[in-house]
């Protein structure tokens, strides 16, 4: 984490020379006049903004990924094989093991390759499993996982409903 530190500092000073020359120096000198406080508010406004970023990226890194395994998300692209998933709030490239899987449909986090996830489709294993059956074919009786991927698409005040 030093070295990003290191790194992040050394590169935010290269940009405000940067943004400062160009404001300052090669603006004017093209009859472009910015006065020095704008450059000043948009120095620090890019200061800001990479503060901001870095504390996001070393919240990020900080976090441990090997939790994210097994974690139920949603498709947010149709992937076949490769889309976009969104899990715990986040939005991650992923890999589609098996089928291709349809947007809006409910993913399982399977293994992580570098920030890709391989994901598959969470009602794949309920499948598997489908309805308990007992000897009598009552109806009412299924797998206790069965159902959710209905709840998660039933929608309630305009989002998705995670039962």
């Amino acid at each position: 984490m030093r070295a990003r530190l290191v790194y992040n500092i050394v590169t935010t000073l290269a940009e405000e020379v940067a943004i400062g020359l160009v404001g300052l120096w090669l603006l004017p000198y093209f009859g472009v006049a910015i006065p020095a406080w704008v450059v000043g508010v948009i120095m620090a406004a890019w200061l800001a903004w990479t503060v901001f970023t870095y504390r996001k990226g070393t919240t990020a890194l900080r976090r441990p990924l090997a939790d994210i395994i097994g974690q139920h998300g949603m498709a947010i692209t149709r992937l076949e094989p490769r889309g976009q998933v969104k899990v715990q709030g986040e939005i991650w490239w992923a890999h589609a093991d098996g089928d291709p899987i349809d947007a809006g449909v409910e993913i399982e986090v399977v293994s992580r390759q570098g920030l890709t996830l391989v994901v598959r489709d969470a009602r794949s294993r309920e499948g598997v499993a489908g309805p308990v059956h007992d000897g009598n074919d009552d109806e009412h009786e299924t797998h206790p996982g069965q159902h959710q991927a209905e709840n998660l698409q039933r929608p309630q005040g305009g989002g998705l409903d995670r039962r």
